[in-house]
């Protein structure tokens, strides 16, 4: 040791081929001393003592109100993630959230779920937008996107930006407007 957590893709070919994925329910300690239980309907390990916590191909999975959060360590720091990294079984294991409902961010924010659009806004900043684990961003004609609400925004070319990204976002422009 010490020993760390890596995908299976970063073990070498000829170590990845004797290992294959469990087919029954089997439990794992991690380094740290966790436990972690494997869900072949899920194809994820759940975290002992982490309540909505999994771990899936060397990363930590974290979901609160249909909010996919990731990081390297139990403990985080953690980031938005985005939902089609997930395997499958485990994204459709978790439903989506209702319109309306709030997740917290680990800095605080709080976020709300618009059910119609499939995105979250945040709740101090309703022209912040997170989708599919990226935060976006439009001033005037501008458009930025982010990893984390409190990074620095890049300026983006705005057909990089999401469909429903531009279209939540020059909505809620054109409503801000109307109440101007």
């Amino acid at each position: 040791g010490p020993w760390s957590m890596v995908a299976s893709s970063a073990v070498p070919d000829l170590l990845r081929g004797t290992t294959r994925e469990p087919a029954a329910s089997s439990t794992a300690r991690l380094p740290g001393g966790l436990e972690a239980v494997y869900d072949p309907k899920i194809k994820a390990y759940k975290v002992a003592g982490h309540k909505g916590v999994f771990l899936h191909e060397g990363t930590f999975l974290r979901v609160e109100s249909g909010l996919w959060m990731k990081a390297t360590s139990v403990d985080g720091p953690w980031t938005a993630a985005s939902p089609s990294t997930l395997p499958p079984p485990l994204r459709r294991a978790v439903p989506l959230p209702e319109d309306g409902a709030t997740a917290s961010l680990p800095t605080g924010e709080s976020l709300v779920y618009e059910a119609g659009t499939r995105m979250f806004v945040m709740s101090n900043k309703p022209g912040t937008v997170l989708f599919d684990g990226v935060f976006y961003e439009k001033r005037g004609d501008e458009w930025f996107a982010s990893p984390g609400s409190t990074a620095a925004f890049a300026a983006k070319d705005p057909s990089s930006v999401p469909g429903p990204v531009r279209a939540r976002l020059r909505s809620s422009e054109g409503a801000a407007k109307k109440k101007d």
